[in-house]
């Protein structure tokens, strides 16, 4: 269907004015056989039309994958298997959180960010945690008014966009790393042993592994540093650090690990 979310219509609420619709999100668990999903659900009152039972959105499939030949569609919820055919990429998994206590719910996006959808307005929260708000239109009221639950939007997103801006900044100085290391191997003003000395202070200014907060970047950058002084500089080649030369450089350490960019080490994740 290409929805981000299901839909289950209630029976007609009597209560409601003449031509109204009440739409409630809802958190639901979602069992088929073996498999289970976490899904967000929009209620809507009153019912359509009998044979209308609901709709199973995407928000289902998304870890799942998809298979089409001429002659079937097949799909795998549990663990990718050899279906003879190539098998559709592997999509981000749709997470969905309410934030706080009667705070908003959010649908996470595919390509990033996250989805709102309120009662008089819609919000796209975007992976730098900026705001787009959509004004919404035909539904039931509630919010006293649209700057209303715009102020209530930004109040109770605000940590969220915080993380989102923060992480967003540190992919985008990971990105950048590998640009600057080359920029700096490459200036020829500075002799080889002043250009390892420009890495190793690289090396040593990255968050030490018993930052809570920036430990596992910091883990990462000294990862692609040591991994880009083995390429340029292996060891052994006349632009390789000596064994004395780490030596001096690692006294300036006085707590955690050792700069020692020859020693095999695992590649980390962040």
């Amino acid at each position: 269907t290409g929805a981000p979310r299901s839909v289950v219509y209630l029976p007609t609420d009597p209560t409601l004015p003449a031509g109204a619709t009440r739409e409630t999100p809802r958190r639901a668990r979602l069992q088929l056989g073996a498999v289970r999903r976490d899904v967000m659900l929009d209620e809507i009152t009153p019912a359509a039309p009998a044979h209308i039972d609901g709709l199973l959105g995407l928000d289902v499939l998304r870890d799942c994958t998809i298979t089409v030949t001429s002659a079937r569609m097949r799909i795998s919820c549990d663990a990718v298997e050899d279906l003879g055919v190539a098998a559709a990429p592997m999509l981000r998994k749709v997470e969905h959180e309410c934030l706080g206590d009667g705070g908003p719910c959010l649908s996470s996006r595919v390509e990033g960010g996250w989805l709102y959808s309120g009662n008089r307005l819609d919000a796209l929260v975007d992976p730098r945690g900026h705001v787009t708000f959509a004004r919404k239109r035909g539904r039931l009221l509630s919010m006293p008014s649209i700057a209303a639950e715009r102020a209530w939007f930004m109040d109770s997103t605000g940590g969220l966009r915080d993380k989102l801006d923060r992480e967003a900044a540190t992919r985008s100085s990971l990105e950048y790393l590998p640009r600057l290391l080359t920029s700096v191997w490459g200036d020829s003003h500075r002799s080889p042993a002043a250009r390892r000395e420009l890495l190793f202070r690289m090396w040593n200014e990255c968050a030490e592994p018993s930052d809570p907060d920036r430990g596992a970047v910091g883990a990462h950058a000294r990862h692609v540093i040591t991994a880009f002084v083995r390429r340029v500089a292996p060891a052994g080649s006349p632009d390789a650090y000596t064994t004395v030369e780490v030596s001096v450089l690692n006294q300036e350490r006085s707590e955690g690990p050792r700069f020692d960019p020859y020693r095999a080490e695992p590649a980390t994740d962040y």
